[in-house]
């Protein structure tokens, strides 16, 4: 029975996305097929090429994301709750996708590594374990996590960043051994205990 409960709820997303994506694709052609994207293109030209240009696809993406709202609040906050992963507030969950949209409308980007191949980082990572998180916005923010990736002394053949990662599932191991059977919302997450 659980198998067939998990089993739908993927399938259930999965519809969402792909009639979110549906949705969207619709709102570009229906632009495009009755020629409001050239009079739209052609009104916003008249205040400036590039403020035209920016009010051009701030348009597009405010439109896209309307028309694939109701699927994507199906997804994420209807079917979390109906399957009991989730028992955030609507409210909570309006508030933080209002954040997303305004990081994406304003080019808040994310961006994580943990690679030294990245030109520009100058970056020398032998031996060392490294996880940079870049947010390039207001305020631009930057976390290096650096572990140690030398061999663990006490465990043979184990480095400091394979300990690391491990860590978190050894740390969940109680938790989960004691959680009943089924799809369920871990009390834990690494060190953060949810309240």
């Amino acid at each position: 029975m659980n198998e067939d409960r998990a089993a739908r709820y993927h399938r259930l997303r999965r519809r969402a996305s792909v009639a979110s994506t549906i949705a969207g694709v619709a709102w570009l052609s229906g632009l495009w097929a009755t020629g409001a994207s050239a009079t739209l293109a052609s009104r916003f030209m008249g205040i400036g090429r590039l403020p035209g240009i920016i009010l051009f696809i701030l348009v597009l993406a405010l439109g896209w994301e309307l028309v694939s709202l109701p699927f994507v609040f199906y997804r994420a906050f209807l079917l979390e709750r109906k399957y009991g992963l989730s028992s955030e507030a609507l409210s909570t969950w309006l508030g933080d996708h209002a954040k997303a949209l305004s990081c994406y409308l304003t080019g808040v980007r994310i961006r994580r590594t943990a690679t030294d191949d990245i030109p520009g980082w100058n970056l020398n990572l032998e031996q060392t374990f490294l996880v940079r998180v870049l947010v390039e916005g207001v305020p631009p923010i930057k976390v290096d996590l650096t572990i140690d990736n030398q061999l663990v002394g006490e465990l043979e053949g184990t480095s400091g960043g394979q300990l690391a990662v491990a860590m978190t599932a050894v740390r969940a191991l109680p938790y989960v051994l004691a959680a009943p059977p089924g799809v369920v919302t871990a009390p834990v997450f690494g060190a953060y205990r949810w309240p």
